[in-house]
């Protein structure tokens, strides 16, 4: 459970990253699904916390962005970032809400 929580945690925070750049460079990297991911958030269709769980839903299909992802949590920078996104509030309320919606769907899987 608190695996899925900072993996959310954590795609939240990638996902607030490329939604704060605004040079198209930045952007060149970004994949469909997760500008789609990224439109739907700023549009206020989904909290930070779904975003993150559609983002590990697809980067879980491609192991060079969790390579990535890994290496951005090595530096410090990017801890602090995840620490500070994890003690707010309002995401763990997100969070909590997005975990409980997994866990029935969870649990069938395992059964």
């Amino acid at each position: 459970m608190r695996s899925v929580v900072c993996a959310l945690a954590f795609l939240a925070l990638a996902g607030h990253a490329r939604r704060v750049q605004t040079s198209k460079g930045e952007w060149a990297g970004v994949r469909d699904w997760e500008s789609e991911n990224i439109v739907r958030n700023l549009k206020g269709e989904i909290n930070n916390a779904e975003l993150g769980m559609l983002n590990l839903m697809n980067a879980m299909q491609d192991p060079s962005l969790l390579k990535g992802m890994a290496e951005g949590l090595r530096q410090p920078e990017g801890r602090a970032e995840l620490v500070k996104m994890m003690a707010n509030p309002k995401f763990q309320e997100q969070a909590k809400r997005v975990s409980d919606d997994l866990r029935p769907a969870m649990l069938w899987q395992i059964s």
